[in-house]
């Protein structure tokens, strides 16, 4: 006996496919991180102290990544403030990020890497 599939799963699946993708690229994008630095979010390096002296982004707070709810906490920082997050690579922004969104803060953006961030956000 032969089956058919409905017309309408490989217009779902294409959907889908498409829709996860989109989340995924803008994960770790330094150009729409760079672009919600120009509107105004909290720029924060996660990286060690050592990685951060030797060059940040110029405005970029300085919190550890293993830190930054209990800092944020302590430093007051709104759940609804928009913040972008970077290290090296994006690894640390990740981790970093996934835990202020499990703290409840709802606007979090992974910036990724140093590197690729830093030529995007001007000198203020």
């Amino acid at each position: 006996m032969k089956y058919r599939l409905p017309a309408i799963v490989p217009l779902l699946c294409s959907l889908l496919c498409g829709a996860v993708s989109t989340t995924v690229q803008a994960e770790g994008d330094p150009a729409y991180a760079a672009s919600m630095v120009k509107r105004g979010a909290l720029v924060v390096d996660v990286r060690s102290a050592e990685e951060y002296a030797q060059g940040h982004v110029p405005q970029a707070s300085h919190i550890p990544y293993e830190e930054v709810v209990a800092r944020f906490a302590e430093q007051g920082i709104s759940k609804e403030q928009t913040v972008v997050l970077y290290c090296a690579s994006g690894r640390r922004a990740e981790i970093a990020r996934q835990a202020l969104e499990q703290a409840g803060y709802q606007h979090v953006i992974n910036g990724g890497g140093f590197r690729e961030l830093r030529p995007r956000i001007p000198n203020r």
